[in-house]
């Protein structure tokens, strides 16, 4: 199943007389080539360990939390499979028999968040940088409509109109094969138009961000022409694509395309950076300045180069960033160094409901220092 079917189940649970553990670990195997994650998530056990006798005094919700932590352990340890993920969330609630395991993309904040709500908003943040896409399947007689999101796919519909074939081409038509002709022609139109109505309720219920429509160019251009405006404006690709693929296929195909269409949005973010940075002065570029926007809350868009890290500075107090100064210029707080300012920052971000987008291989983001931000306002 779609990974956002599971969320909303996530974001609707309610511990009750039980606490949720969540827990946010960064596994980037750029970040952590031999697996030194797991020392984070031991820091992050003992931490939680420590402070349950602050979130229940009862025995029954203490004993369901530390078997939540086991549970989480052992999972991390011996059954979690990193492949080619860089996050991961565990939500667990061993007293209510709840169990949610999400693979990421995209890096994530170390944290571990013991409540009695599952914590998602870095699990939602992170999901609406990802896009959905809907790929549809057609010919005159069949249409299969698929979503794909985070790598994943689920075939939503199968569609087939007994639509016979068109009158041969002979001589001279009659007045029978001229009314077959007219009758073919309106159940076409039919098929299409049901298919386009099918796709239309799959966006309203916000299935899917862009759609890939795939079949032979007729049938493409058939179903193109029935489709509504809003619809037409979400095509991003048109492809030769045979009605009979197997499902592993057309998933293959559709991330071909996705992968294109994202590092299309990539640049065009960057190139809005740029002008922001040389017009108006809503965008920063640099590491320093953009540590700096986000301190005073300035960001709207944070753009970082994927697997860009860098050592920095940070203020336990009030979680100032810096990378050249030895005191919180806020409170005073001597800052402490952290190898990687940018998860710090990433935190920071997520915290203020920015948009956190990463940027795979763009020179331009490269000559500012891997990292930028379009901003909400000027100070």
């Amino acid at each position: 199943m779609v990974i956002k079917y599971n969320l909303e189940e996530l974001k609707s649970f309610k511990g009750g007389d039980f606490l949720v553990a969540s827990l946010y670990l960064n596994v980037d195997g750029n970040k952590y080539p031999k697996k030194e994650y797991t020392i984070s998530l031991k820091g992050l056990l003992k931490q939680s360990r420590k402070e349950i006798g602050r979130k229940t005094k009862s025995r029954q919700a203490k004993d369901a939390v530390e078997e939540d932590l086991r549970k989480i352990e052992r999972f991390v340890l011996y059954d979690f499979q990193r492949a080619n993920h860089k996050g991961l969330a565990v939500f667990s609630c061993s007293g209510n028999e709840f169990w949610q395991v999400y693979r990421l993309p995209r890096p994530i904040c170390d944290t571990l968040i013991v409540d009695r709500d599952p914590y998602t908003r870095p699990l939602t943040t992170l999901l609406n940088e990802c896009h959905k896409y809907c790929t549809i399947l057609v010919d005159h007689k069949r249409a299969r409509i698929f979503e794909v999101y985070l790598g994943n796919i689920k075939e939503h519909s199968f569609i087939f109109e007994n639509v016979p074939s068109k009158v041969r081409e002979a001589r001279w038509y009659g007045p029978e094969e001229r009314r077959i002709e007219r009758h073919t022609d309106d159940l076409l139109r039919h098929h299409y138009k049901k298919v386009s109505e099918v796709t239309l309720d799959f966006f309203k219920r916000k299935l899917f961000d862009w759609l890939i429509l795939g079949g032979s160019q007729k049938a493409i251009q058939e179903l193109e022409d029935t489709l509504h405006p809003y619809l037409k404006e979400k095509i991003v690709d048109r492809v030769f694509m045979d009605l009979s693929l197997p499902v592993g296929e057309v998933l293959e195909k559709t991330l071909q395309i996705e992968n294109k269409v994202e590092r299309g949005y990539e640049e065009r973010l960057v190139q809005q950076l740029m002008n922001q940075i040389g017009s108006s002065n809503l965008g920063v570029g640099g590491l320093s300045d953009t540590l700096f926007a986000l301190s005073q809350g300035q960001v709207h868009i944070l753009l970082v180069s994927d697997g860009f890290r860098a050592p920095g500075l940070v203020c336990e107090e009030c979680k100032y960033m810096a990378i050249d100064i030895k005191n919180c210029p806020i409170c005073g707080t001597k800052l402490t160094k952290v190898p990687d300012i940018i998860g710090e920052a990433i935190c920071v971000a997520i915290a203020q409901n920015c948009q956190v987008r990463h940027i795979s291989q763009n020179s331009e983001l490269e000559k500012l220092g891997n990292t930028g931000a379009i901003l909400r306002f000027k100070t």
